[in-house]
């Protein structure tokens, strides 16, 4: 591993994953991530072989991710070397711009969930395993009452057969999408549970449906922007997928719900998930009240 000269170090952060984030400069801004120990290891050099992989996918021409330069391992921890970006986040992207700028992103990353919905593979997940995620969640008592009951014995009851194999970024929130120039850069791609692109089209809507990405900003869901944004992803889920797909979506965004609020620290933020959880659940079938 390259040593960084101390003068050449901008900052230093803790990633979510537990991993060493180290900004430096070297003809140009880079980010170093380095691992502690040999779980968050074997995490990030899961990461690094997802951020290859997707690099040569070449159905992915309209979305752009960060460089790498420099991999291997420092004391037995993996480390990479990477292209920092220094643009938005797609949610701060869209309470500053406007609606022809962000409609024309959000067709870009449309486009990308086509394609991979176009090119999945024809092998499925064992429904077992997401049975088997069910059941881990349910032991946490994230949620209480009778919504807990009533929730989990629909997710166990869901069909889950048919989540197929395919190319995902795991992580699809607007916080790990940066604009610059223009151009859409995923970012913090992530090993999940699944590698389906179903997981991509959950997320996002999880976000859009419980304003996570703007939990932090001054202006909040109830902007135009985001509004209207939400709307069309909205239109888009119900023109692009089926009855089944759409009910698939729902139910993993569900999930998504249960698995950020098992993380959540802040009261005030898991207060509002569970206002929004509580009123996504109760209108189901009634998109207009999302």
């Amino acid at each position: 591993m390259k040593k960084i000269l101390v003068k050449n170090i901008n900052q230093k952060l803790i990633g979510n994953s537990g991993s060493k984030l180290l900004i430096y400069f070297n003809k140009n801004y880079r980010i170093r991530k380095l691992s502690i120990n040999k779980e968050t290891s074997h995490r990030l050099e899961s990461q690094f072989k997802k951020i290859k992989n997707f690099k040569k996918n070449k159905n992915n021409n309209l979305i752009n991710i960060p460089e790498i330069f420099e991999y291997g391992f420092y004391k037995s921890n993996f480390y990479y070397d990477m292209q920092y970006i220094n643009g938005e986040n797609f949610s701060e992207f869209i309470l500053r711009s406007d609606h022809k700028q962000i409609n024309f992103l959000l067709k870009k990353i449309l486009t990308y969930i086509k394609k991979c919905k176009i090119y999945s593979s024809n092998k499925y997940y064992d429904s077992r395993i997401i049975i088997s995620k069910i059941n881990e969640l349910e032991k946490k008592k994230i949620i209480n009452g009778s919504f807990n009951k009533k929730l989990f014995k629909k997710l166990k009851k869901f069909n889950w057969n048919k989540i197929p194999i395919s190319q995902s970024h795991g992580d699809l929130s607007l916080e790990n999408i940066l604009i610059k120039d223009n151009k859409i850069y995923f970012i913090d791609l992530s090993q999940n549970f699944l590698e389906s692109y179903y997981l991509d089209v959950s997320k996002f809507l999880f976000d859009l449906l419980s304003s996570w990405s703007f939990r932090n900003l001054k202006e909040n869901e109830n902007n135009i922007s985001v509004i209207s944004l939400k709307q069309n992803y909205i239109k888009f889920l119900f023109k692009y997928f089926n009855q089944y797909e759409l009910n698939l979506i729902k139910m993993l965004t569900f999930l998504d719900f249960l698995r950020v609020l098992n993380y959540c620290k802040s009261i005030k933020h898991s207060k509002l998930l569970n206002i929004k959880f509580k009123n996504f659940y109760d209108n189901f079938n009634n998109p207009m009240l999302w």
